[in-house]
């Protein structure tokens, strides 16, 4: 299909109002190019959605500057000094063992814990058969490293100070044992499990003193403060944009910018706003190269007519140089003056 472009009238010299007018004749231009130009609604058009990265309802789980506190109950065996008479024997060296603590977390892997444990009784018998029984507490300082193995598991290594001592009943059997009294050092091992942010499990092994007792323990561990679960934001829908308004034609868009080309004053000399309509002109010229035009140029009356026409000519002309001098090929454009 063949299509017709207008006539573009464009204001001519600035001081004169000389009028000059551009006529785009016709052009090989195909209605599938100008459609193309337009707005096209793909199929990337449409509902927009903002994603946000919920996750699971759980927090992070976190254990820097924290207060801890924790108690649990498990199982010791008890080392007892009868080395003072022999004749009193052992009958029973475990006993139900409880502990409470309370520390401070410097962060995930170091804590500071200080504790208080008693490790229940051991049975005593002498040879004429009479009972007795022999307790141990203790109590002190622990620095304890954590290494995560998962992502909610730890293995925990311990070491600090003790003060432990042993008691018995007022009975004969149990007077003659050794009774201690004494302080030192002491080490453990376990795992603790974050149950939650604040929530904890932990199972230990300590060794109170080589010569004294040593307990095994399951312990809840409830950690204060720490951070709320973040809320689960859902995805919500965006407005879908409104389309864009598609180009206008060639033909249009060279009449907008024709409006824009000036000439000096009683001259064929473009003016620098002129000369940035052309660039912008030869812009549409060579994204639709089978368009071609023809420039025609009028001035007023108030000179002769032979300088008239002569202006009007050399005015057009200087619109073709300089589209030529900017990439538009010669034979896609012509021109003629037309004087008054």
């Amino acid at each position: 299909m063949k299509i017709k472009l207008g006539k573009i009238v464009v204001l001519g010299a600035t001081s004169m109002l000389t009028l000059v007018s551009v006529n785009a004749l016709s052009a090989d231009y195909d209605v599938r190019e100008s459609m193309s130009d337009g707005y096209s609604n793909s199929d990337n058009s449409g509902i927009a959605m903002i994603d946000f990265d919920g996750g699971d309802n759980v927090s992070e789980i976190n254990r820097t500057n924290r207060f801890y506190v924790g108690g649990g109950a498990g199982v010791s065996k008890l080392d007892i000094d009868n080395s003072e008479d022999t004749s009193v024997k052992v009958t029973d060296d475990s006993d139900t063992a409880y502990e409470v603590f309370a520390g401070y977390s410097f962060n995930d892997n170091f804590k500071l814990e200080g504790y208080y444990s008693d490790q229940g009784e051991a049975l005593l018998e002498d040879a004429n058969g009479n009972e007795g029984t022999l307790g141990y507490q203790s109590m002190g300082l622990s620095g304890i490293l954590a290494l995560p193995v998962l992502d909610q598991l730890d293995v925990f290594l311990k070491a600090g100070y003790s003060k432990y001592e042993s008691d018995n009943e007022s009975t004969a059997v149990s007077q003659r044992v050794l009774q201690d009294k004494d302080s030192g050092a002491h080490v453990g091992v376990g795992v603790e499990y974050a149950v939650t942010d604040n929530l904890g499990l932990r199972l230990g092994y300590n060794l109170i003193n080589e010569d004294s007792s040593e307990y095994a323990a399951a312990n809840v561990v409830y950690y204060f403060g720490g951070t709320p679960a973040p809320q689960v934001i859902e995805p919500i829908a965006a407005p879908i944009p409104a389309p864009a308004p598609p180009p206008p034609p060639p033909a249009q868009q060279l009449a907008d910018l024709a409006k824009n080309v000036y000439f000096i004053t009683n001259k064929a000399t473009l003016t620098t706003s002129a000369k940035r309509a052309l660039d912008d002109a030869a812009r549409v010229l060579k994204e639709h190269p089978s368009l071609n035009i023809s420039v025609s140029a009028h001035t007023d009356s108030r000179a002769s007519n032979s300088y008239n026409q002569s202006l009007s000519e050399r005015r057009a002309r200087s619109v073709v140089s300089y589209l030529s001098s900017v990439g538009i090929s010669s034979s896609r454009m012509s021109s003629r003056g037309y004087g008054e």
